[in-house]
């Protein structure tokens, strides 16, 4: 009964922890940055864009992977992320471009997602065994 309990309670932190840093990731996107991006090296937001992204399929992941609200293979859950994560990012790039006057979207800043994406989707692969052997005391 214990265990049933801390189960549904991780999973509950885990999809409020996802989602937390999902709209954190939108709504930073979209909003006004003053100063902070005009004294930045140039391109350094390719750095955030990757790391941001590379973050977010990870969470995005562990939370679909080990929540098992879905019984889905470790490929299955990873395409799904990948899928997920490509779209909310091209979602991002275009409400720029539609929806502010202040923000841009950019070609190199959709490449630099994947980037992000790529990454968390080696280091997943890279640590599958042990990811697949935490999924078993879920």
């Amino acid at each position: 009964m214990f265990k049933l309990m801390a189960t549904s309670l991780t999973r509950k932190l885990l999809f409020i922890g996802v989602l937390s840093y999902t709209l954190a990731l939108g709504i930073g996107s979209l909003i006004h940055m003053p100063k902070i991006m005009e004294e930045a090296p140039q391109n350094s937001d390719k750095i955030m864009h990757a790391t941001a992204y590379f973050f977010f399929c990870l969470f995005w992941f562990i939370y679909l992977f080990l929540s098992g609200i879905q019984k889905r293979s470790f490929n299955n859950t990873l395409a799904i992320t990948v899928g997920w994560s490509l779209f909310f990012g091209m979602i991002i790039e275009i409400s720029q471009l539609e929806f502010t006057t202040y923000r841009t979207g950019d070609f190199f800043d959709m490449l630099a997602n994947s980037t992000g994406i790529l990454i968390a989707v080696l280091v997943l692969l890279m640590t599958k065994s042990s990811l697949v052997r935490i999924k078993t005391k879920f």
